[in-house]
């Protein structure tokens, strides 16, 4: 089998592993052998800059702080038309509404199409997954605090390699499971994680529940600790904003990370039918201005909307595409186009299916 396999379980791997941490928008991984290198620096710990100064700084600076913020302050009331129907002045509570009990399932579908560039050659990765997500309530507190075991249900991928067969595996389907991803086969249906969150969808604990590995609560300083839509702490009106702050590791040559500040913006766009619409944009404060580091944060500027029943309180949907393009990632004869298409579908009321029966049995 050729050398190249073990790395292309790893990147297949890497899309699945996204789904299992239950990030809100999951990135694909650049694949190792288009990863570009990253100038060596020190490592430093900047605080957040606000967007529209970044392009006044080098990358080595600190940028200047924004006010304190987490899901719900430092909030925005953003210029905004009413609704239809709606009255001046009308704004929206936005609370996540479960109950003991509640199985919930989302269809997520990530696809990718990554061209790497460099001296003439030209390398195409083409990457598409589909998976079941559940999230499985099991209690409920005083003030609609609630726990559920995050699960995947199931799983079908595909990816593309230029001048590499096709990989393929359907959960549902293929008997045989792909050399590399056997752990991924036995982590179908069982709980991963023990998730504690409040009603603006705040993440309070996350106990990994890995199959064949011991039980460890999750750091939630990490950057993956979003695992739904954040949402305001107070009711609020068309045009309101938000924002959640998150920090992104990159490694640098000869050991070590830099840290570069980024935060998720959320808006609320329109409510029609009892759904609110919000739209979703990530944004990187921290400036940039070398080409192999905007390679490696080229997957992260996605932008995109969500849907949220406000009756039923949860995400009925949602889609966050990126479409980028860095030049003079590795000299100026390279180039990388990262584009990308996430989707997230509520399966409400479907049919409990011999699939699904399973699924609860190995979550009790």
């Amino acid at each position: 089998m050729p050398r190249a396999t073990p790395r292309l379980a790893f990147t297949f791997a890497s899309f699945w592993m996204l789904l299992a941490t239950g990030a809100i928008a999951q990135e694909a991984p650049i694949p190792p052998q288009a990863k570009p290198t990253v100038k060596s620096g020190t490592t430093v710990k900047s605080q957040p800059t606000k967007p529209e100064k970044a392009a006044e700084k080098a990358d080595d600076e600190e940028p200047a702080p924004l006010p304190a913020e987490d899901t719900a302050e430092a909030a925005e009331a953003l210029p905004a038309g009413p609704a239809p129907g709606a009255a001046a002045g009308q704004t929206y509570l936005l609370r996540y509404k479960i109950s003991k009990g509640d199985v919930l399932r989302w269809e997520i579908s990530h696809q990718v199409d990554f061209d790497t560039t460099v001296n003439g050659t030209t390398q195409r990765a083409k990457t598409y997954s589909k998976s079941t997500k559940v999230w499985r309530v099991t209690d409920v507190q005083p003030g609609g605090k609630f726990t559920f075991q995050h699960i995947v249900e199931d799983s079908a991928m595909w990816q593309e390699l230029t001048g590499r067969a096709r990989v393929e595996w359907d959960s549902k389907k293929d008997a045989t499971v792909p050399s590399g991803y056997e752990s991924i086969a036995a982590s179908l249906g069982k709980p991963l994680y023990l998730v504690e969150m409040d009603t603006q969808g705040k993440l309070l604990q996350k106990i990994s529940q890995k199959p064949g590995k011991p039980v460890e609560e999750e750091d939630l300083g990490d950057d993956d600790s979003q695992m739904t839509l954040p949402l305001p702490k107070d009711a609020v009106p068309l045009g309101f904003a938000w924002h959640f702050p998150f920090d992104i590791k990159l490694p640098v040559d000869g050991g070590g990370v830099k840290i570069y500040k980024a935060r998720e913006k959320f808006q609320l766009m329109t409510v029609k039918d009892g759904v609110a619409t919000v739209s979703i944009e990530t944004q990187v404060l921290t400036p940039v201005r070398d080409p192999a580091v905007e390679s490696q944060l080229i997957q992260r500027g996605g932008r995109g909307e969500v849907k949220f029943d406000i009756a039923k309180g949860r995400v009925v949907s949602q889609q966050v595409d990126v479409d980028k393009s860095v030049v003079g990632f590795r000299g100026p004869a390279s180039s990388i186009h990262y584009v990308s298409r996430f989707t997230e579908r509520l399966l409400d009321g479907e049919k409990k299916t011999a699939s699904n029966a399973k699924t609860a049995k190995a979550a009790e």
